[in-house]
Formats: structure tokens, C-alpha cells, sequence
């Protein structure tokens, strides 16, 4: 996520794999699980957030507090899988 706001702007962002039958971001399927992450910014310019030691299963996002309009390309998925190439620039390799 790319975002620009003001120290202590509280972003969430729920993950979901499924809509309701009324195409409304639904969660219950998840019982317990929150399948969501938190940024706090820190303010003063461009931030970006990228989730470390965590990975979501989603198709669906809802993102609640960025601050401005939240537009596509401050977005970014990516995707992971467990047959994936290390990338040659990596500081961890895998052994």
C-alpha cells in the first residue's frame, strides 16, 4: 500500500475470499480469524506498508481510514505460492 497522511492515520485492511448473496464484503466464513492488517502512519510524506512474516489468502479487500482517495494504484497485490523462484537480489536465500 502507498498512502500519504498525517502522523497516527490508523488504516485497516480486511481480507476476504467471499461476497454475500448482495455482493457485500463478508467475513463470517472466517470464524475467529481476523485476516486483517493495521498501519499506523507516521506522517511527513509518502509511506508505503508491506506486510512481513504474514501472508492472507483473499480475493476482496475493504480498506477502511486511508486518508484522501483511496485510487488503484496505491494498491498492490502480490501473489505467493510455495513452488515460487527465489529472486537473485534476495538478502535471505533459502538453503
Amino acid at each position: 500500500m502507498k498512502v500519504k497522511g498525517n502522523n497516527g492515520d490508523k488504516i485497516v485492511i480486511y481480507h476476504s475470499e467471499v461476497l454475500d448473496k448482495e455482493g457485500n464484503f463478508y467475513t463470517d466464513n472466517l470464524r475467529v480469524a481476523k485476516q486483517q492488517n493495521t498501519y499506523i502512519l507516521k506522517g511527513g510524506g509518502e509511506e508505503f506498508f508491506e506486510p512481513h512474516f504474514t501472508f492472507q489468502g483473499f480475493r476482496y479487500i475493504k480498506v477502511e481510514g486511508f486518508p484522501g482517495e483511496l485510487k488503484p494504484e496505491n494498491i498492490t497485490a502480490v501473489a505467493l505460492y510455495s513452488d515460487m523462484n527465489q529472486p537473485e537480489h534476495s538478502l535471505h536465500p533459502m538453503h
